[in-house]
């Protein structure tokens, strides 16, 4: 399962980065990027506002750090959905940059 999850990961980011001078590339890559972003932003707004532990099989890891499972996993859907979203926000706006400096219009 790991190889899997590195090779589509591989696959994406050489996609996205693999943009040449095609604007159509350039917006495609964008809208990738912003796409991802709106995944995990959701995903992380399901862990945050969660009224339930949703992965029980993480209940006894939770102790040592003096967190309930519930705020740990609000605090994790927390990181993930707001700083974790920044690098794809400076990503797709490095991207739509980059096409406009190269000229969308062309």
């Amino acid at each position: 399962m790991q190889i899997a999850l590195i090779a589509t990961a591989w696959a994406f980011w050489s996609a996205v980065f693999d943009t040449r001078d095609d604007a159509l590339e350039t917006l495609s890559a964008s809208a990738a990027v912003a796409g991802l972003a709106g995944q995990m932003g959701l995903i992380g707004a399901v862990l945050t506002f969660a009224p339930q532990v949703l992965y029980p099989e993480h209940l006894p890891l939770t102790a040592p750090f003096g967190l309930t499972p519930l705020a740990d996993q609000q605090l994790a859907g927390l990181i993930m959905w707001v700083p974790g979203m920044l690098p794809m926000a400076v990503l797709t706006a490095f991207l739509l940059r980059r096409g406009w400096s190269r000229g969308f219009a062309a």
